[in-house]
């Protein structure tokens, strides 16, 4: 089964420091994807990394970050997994972190997890 997990925070809301459980694993699996993008893009040097946790550890090797050359809607940034396979009743979590510096934050943060569990539960 593949199953496909969508955070967002809310689009007219400007970027917010989150850590949220978007899915627990019914079996074994692997994970195919992951990609973030905001739909109203920062300003200047303000950015949002958006970390991809499962059992309270990152499993990013590269941490996506979403930065003013980053367009809303289109600066879908992927992250790179770790470790792909995972077990029945991991639980994936969502973890927001922001940085203003003197530009503005990012509205309407996004994230996309899909995965593919083995055995059909």
């Amino acid at each position: 089964h593949q199953h496909q997990k969508n955070f967002c925070q809310k689009h007219t809301e400007t970027a917010a420091v989150e850590r949220r459980v978007i899915h627990t694993a019914y079996d074994a699996g692997v994970l195919e994807s992951f990609r973030v993008f905001a739909t109203v893009a920062n300003i200047g040097d303000s950015t949002v990394t958006v970390d991809l946790y499962k059992n309270g550890s990152t499993i990013l090797s590269s941490v996506p970050g979403l930065d003013s050359g980053d367009a809303a809607y289109t600066g879908i940034v992927l992250g790179t997994f770790s470790a792909t396979p995972y077990a029945a009743n991991d639980v994936f979590e969502i973890v927001v972190t922001v940085s203003a510096g003197t530009g503005t934050l990012a509205k309407g943060v996004n994230a996309e997890f899909i995965s593919r569990e083995l055995s059909g539960g």
